[in-house]
């Protein structure tokens, strides 16, 4: 099951950890517990800086964090405290090396983030843009992400 909204800005939530915390966490934890009732993982997406609420969807069970956002949070960091506990979706920049980076570029932007994010958490990384993908993305670089993502 996919749940969809955006809680941060390219800084940090858009409202105060409290606020979200007293209104909003009692109904995503109402939704996760139905859904792992009827057998569905859940994949929670937020654009921004959600690294505040984190340890509260990993509290409800949140079973998948997307996107991370290289441009808004700290991945190395998200990784250290979160890896193992969620798993992570996302994480290539989208806003600017998909766009402008060389095929090579994001080969080996693919490889440091599963190292970052994959590989000391057993895996449980799905290697994708950190957001939607720009229609001005080159075809050669969304063909270098898709060879990498099937090299791991």
């Amino acid at each position: 099951m996919f749940l969809a909204d955006d809680w941060g800005t390219q800084r940090s939530l858009m409202i105060s950890l409290e606020m979200w915390s007293s209104f909003y966490r009692k109904s995503y934890r109402r939704i996760v517990d139905e859904a792992h009732r009827l057998g569905l993982d859940i994949i929670f997406h937020s654009c921004g800086n959600v690294e505040e609420i984190i340890p509260d969807l990993i509290d409800i069970g949140l079973d998948v964090l997307n996107p991370l956002q290289p441009g808004a949070m700290n991945l190395p960091r998200v990784a250290r405290n979160f890896g193992g506990q969620v798993s992570f979706f996302g994480g290539i920049d989208d806003q600017s090396l998909l766009i402008k980076g060389t095929p090579e570029q994001i080969k080996e932007e693919a490889r440091r983030t599963v190292d970052t994010l994959g590989r000391p958490y057993g895996n449980a990384f799905i290697i994708a843009p950190a957001n939607v993908m720009a229609p001005d993305v080159p075809l050669e670089n969304i063909e270098a992400l898709m060879e990498a993502g099937h090299g791991f």
